[in-house]
């Protein structure tokens, strides 16, 4: 009978067994160690290409959104409240995703593993007080340690019970300490406030613009709750037209796209495991009457101060906080109040499709803030192109340029899966470690020196990636501090996926190299072409060497070779979808608030 390790917690490498999947090896320090063990104790992932899967992504949300309703019912008889429907879509989605992306997972591997012409034995884990304080608190567990995703795997594999896998024994371990606010303020966005992005713009831009003393008739309330912050305006005004205006919504408002189901990919199975999974961890802050009732307490009197506000911008990362949550819900039923929320993450719009945190946003919102693309493929939506600042420290080069190479990488984790098409599912993460070491292999030792590895600024349970390039490669600056210096003051920007600082560093002009395999992100029609104009161009390459050549072709001018006709050509087009610059943004934002509040005299959302 061979072992069957499902966590790096079981994970012996000197006991022959199989892996259930790359995080068994996150404690694995040397390079050829791992790339040993892949090859010889690595199950094969649930399907061979992403791609394979992503027709299953909209089955995934529906049973996401069908479990929170299902949860909603179970709290209401446990509390004897009578919350409606779209409350509880508009309150447990956020969490409850996270975890059924992480089960399904669990569950498409474990069902492989039943069809194997192979015997196994496993540890299973139990937690001791598993139920989370609050939703921030699951969600950094799920992100940030092995004992909540070691638990969600072993209750998979007893939920399905196949004919060849045996417990042999149970292990107890426990969530961590809910220390969770640090950790969570250390994300890009939050932590650094980088400038060119629409959450941060609208933010500070109405802190900074709107002042009573400024504009008697109208009134801004800044509501601290829980962990996020919500703005209510109650009116707005503008002396610029508009070069923009909102549409009105499709027919499929907000309350069809939070409660709307599909009957594709049936699984009552695995339906039955997430309701089960997530009524174990259903946050404290819910389950608790006590806790449950001084929320409601404190959303209640921020209400009754606030009727006469009718328009919310919460700030982005409101599925991490119930409050903030529980107020927009109740706001939006009680006093139709309009939801405006910024982009949080580059993927959404580039993918065909998305991350569920950016869909979780985009489908609590009324209108929705972009980088500057202004329709989605497949999508009825209502977004409203926001165009991002020109970073006035970028205009000169010369004066900045301290001759490196950033190469920026995502978060690195392998046990948490985010239901995606972009972004690097976790077996993804052996093939993207071994493109990184065909890039930095390809330079000589003085070059090398110039590159700044910039990790993403959270510890992750993941592969030793660092330890690996320190010992390959120990001339690689590694850090994930200071993004926003080195952004400012590097010679090239080099990334190996299309994120965030790739819509920063093309909105600036900032020479850039791109490299992924050619499937490795399943792009959307709109952005496919301008993908395409990128490999033309040589902006994008697929794959690593090439990457590492252009490199070094370009390193002593960059400059120049950015200004070449048809580079420049795509960067602008890229520029006019996905991240629209305006050098003068002040009056394009008073426009967009000024539509705001006519969209909202023009449109009733009927939400009981």
């Amino acid at each position: 009978m061979m072992n069957l390790y499902i966590s790096n917690m079981d994970f012996d490498a000197s006991v022959p067994g199989h892996a259930l999947g790359p995080w068994c090896y996150a404690s694995i320090t040397d390079y050829n160690t791992l790339a040993s063990l892949v090859d010889s104790s690595l199950l094969p992932p649930p399907y061979s290409h992403f791609s394979e899967s992503i027709h299953q992504m909209d089955y995934v949300r529906d049973c996401t959104t069908r479990a929170a309703l299902r949860i909603g019912d179970y709290l209401n008889n446990k509390h004897n409240t009578n919350f409606s429907n779209f409350f509880w879509a508009f309150t447990q989605r956020g969490w409850i995703g996270h975890i059924a992306g992480c089960l399904y997972d669990y569950y498409l591997r474990v069902n492989k593993i039943s069809k194997l012409d192979m015997s196994y034995e496993y540890s299973g884990i139990e937690l001791t007080e598993a139920r989370p304080s609050t939703v921030q608190h699951l969600v950094i567990c799920l992100k940030r340690s092995q004992s909540l995703t070691a638990w969600l795997a072993s209750e998979t594999l007893d939920y399905l019970a196949p004919d060849n896998c045996q417990k042999k024994q149970t292990v107890s371990c426990r969530l961590p300490q809910s220390d969770h606010t640090s950790q969570f303020e250390a994300l890009p966005l939050a932590q650094l406030q980088l400038p060119t992005s629409p959450l941060h713009t609208i933010t500070s831009w109405i802190k900074r613009f709107f002042h009573i003393s400024q504009y008697p008739d109208m009134m801004l309330h800044n509501y601290q709750l829980g962990n996020g912050k919500i703005f209510l305006i109650h009116w707005l005004t503008s002396r610029k037209k508009s070069r923009s205006s909102i549409s009105h919504f499709s027919k499929k408002n907000m309350v069809n796209r939070l409660t709307a189901t599909k009957n594709s990919f049936e699984d009552e199975r695995f339906e039955n495991l997430l309701f089960k999974t997530a009524v174990k961890l259903i946050p404290n802050i819910y389950w608790d009457f006590d806790a449950f009732g001084q929320v409601l307490e404190d959303v209640n009197s921020a209400i009754k101060k606030s009727t006469n506000k009718k328009i919310l911008f919460p700030t982005p990362g409101l599925i991490y906080d119930e409050k903030a949550e529980i107020f927009c819900a109740l706001k939006k039923e009680q006093d139709n109040a309009l939801i405006v929320m910024a982009q949080h993450g580059s993927f959404y719009g580039t993918l065909k499709k998305y991350q569920f945190i950016e869909q979780e946003e985009f489908e609590k919102s009324d209108i929705y803030c972009t980088w500057g693309w202004s329709t989605v493929e497949d999508v009825e939506n209502n977004f409203y192109p926001l165009p991002v600042f020109f970073s006035k420290q970028r205009t000169a080069r010369s004066e900045h340029d301290d001759g490196s190479i950033l190469f920026v990488v995502d978060d690195e984790m392998v046990n948490f899966h985010r239901i995606r098409s972009g972004g690097y599912y976790s077996d993804q993460h052996i093939a993207l470690l071994r493109q990184k070491f065909d890039f930095f292999g390809t330079f000589d030792n003085t070059l090398r020196k110039n590159i700044i590895y910039q990790a993403y600024p959270a510890s992750s349970p993941t592969l030793q990636t660092h330890a690996f390039l320190e010992q390959t490669f120990p001339e690689l600056k590694i850090t994930n501090q200071s993004f926003q210096e080195h952004f400012k003051r590097c010679r090239l920007v080099v990334m190996p996926y299309p994120g965030t600082t790739m819509h920063f560093a093309l909105a600036a002009n900032i020479p850039t190299i791109l490299f992924w395999e050619k499937d490795f992100f399943v792009f959307s029609r709109q952005f496919q072409h301008i993908a395409d104009c990128m490999h033309e161009c040589g902006l994008l390459f697929y794959n690593p060497v090439d990457a590492a050549r252009a490199v070094e072709t370009i390193y002593n001018d960059p400059e120049k070779w950015m200004r070449d006709r048809d580079r420049r050509a795509c960067v602008k087009l890229f520029q006019r979808h996905y991240a629209w610059t305006e050098k003068n943004s002040v009056p394009y934002y008073k426009s967009f608030l000024n539509d705001v509040k006519k969209f909202y005299r023009a449109t009733t959302c009927n939400l009981k």
